[in-house]
């Protein structure tokens, strides 16, 4: 299921809350990130310039994210909001300033790929959950579809301990890194969706 829309609101509230509950559980998190190495995001699908909102999301006992843009992420009806969301599966596979070199680009996908067991639980004792959802600009990427891969990279706050990241794949295979996980949030407002769970 790539890029699914229209699915009903209820739905992905759900999915949403399924994430929040599990934000802490160790073994649930491992378990759901085991194998899954990320999610294709087609940004011709959203607004230009604009930045697109990441959710992770658990439905039906499979990973997901769920997409938005940034300017449709605000207080509005449900059905506009439906409207714009998408559901991105988490995959095993996948195809193929802000560029970042192939090897840096590999090592961070390499360490997620060896360590995001470690890290989960480092992660949660150190600061009690991961990730709610990920900034992603889109100033610099093409109206083209990228593989998005999980990612991990040094903290510039703390030492001992490594981000979340995510490592945008062009068609041409150049890498990208313009994106933040989030808490701490830049500007927690524009994160809508997070009010409805």
């Amino acid at each position: 299921m790539d890029a699914v829309k229209h699915i009903s609101m209820d739905e992905i509230i759900l999915a949403l809350q399924n994430w929040q509950a599990l934000r802490n559980n160790r073994e649930a998190l491992i378990d759901f990130f085991s194998s899954k190495k990320g999610f294709e995001l087609n940004v011709a699908l959203f607004p230009q310039g604009k930045a697109i909102h990441a959710y992770p999301a658990i439905k039906d006992n499979r990973l997901y994210f769920i997409a938005i843009s940034e300017e449709m992420d605000v207080q509005s009806p449900i059905s506009f909001l439906n409207e714009n969301c998408y559901w991105l599966e988490c995959k095993e596979g996948l195809n193929n300033d802000q560029e970042i070199p192939v090897g840096i680009a590999l090592q961070r996908i390499a360490d997620w790929e060896n360590t995001f067991p470690v890290w989960i639980e480092k992660t949660i004792d150190q600061e009690g959950a991961i990730y709610q959802t990920f900034h992603i600009p889109t100033d610099g990427l093409q109206k083209e579809s990228y593989s998005v891969f999980f990612a991990l990279k040094a903290s510039e706050a703390n030492n001992n301990l490594s981000v979340a990241d995510l490592v945008l794949k062009s068609g041409n295979g150049l890498f990208f890194d313009t994106v933040k996980s989030q808490p701490p949030y830049k500007d927690r407002q524009k994160y809508y969706l997070l009010n409805l769970i």
